[in-house]
């Protein structure tokens, strides 16, 4: 009986235990979602969704990854081709008025 108690102990230990993990993986993957500002860009010639991205991160000191998910998620493409004459959404600055 003393054997059924402690197996009963460590199982809910470590049912507690993953459900603490998976529920911190999940709040830190919904704050590290950032949401930007965003403005609207053709594509032209020769431009590809990483080149893009590229001059994107570096005015606004982003990380290349982060600004190509960004891009594919507020566009919803499904892969990281994109066309002459598409529009897409790419991140921007903020601007406005700082506030308390």
């Amino acid at each position: 009986m003393m054997n059924i108690k402690r197996y009963m102990d460590g199982s809910v230990f470590f049912f507690i235990a993953a459900l603490l993990i998976v529920g911190w993986t999940y709040i830190d993957y919904e704050q590290s979602s950032t949401h930007y500002p965003k403005e609207e860009r053709v594509v032209t010639e020769g431009e590809t969704l990483w080149s893009i991205a590229k001059h994107v991160s570096e005015d606004l000191d982003l990380q290349l990854e982060e600004t190509i998910y960004w891009m594919r998620e507020e566009n919803e493409l499904q892969g990281v081709t994109i066309h002459p004459g598409q529009r897409i959404d790419v991140p921007a600055e903020w601007n406005g008025v700082a506030s308390d």
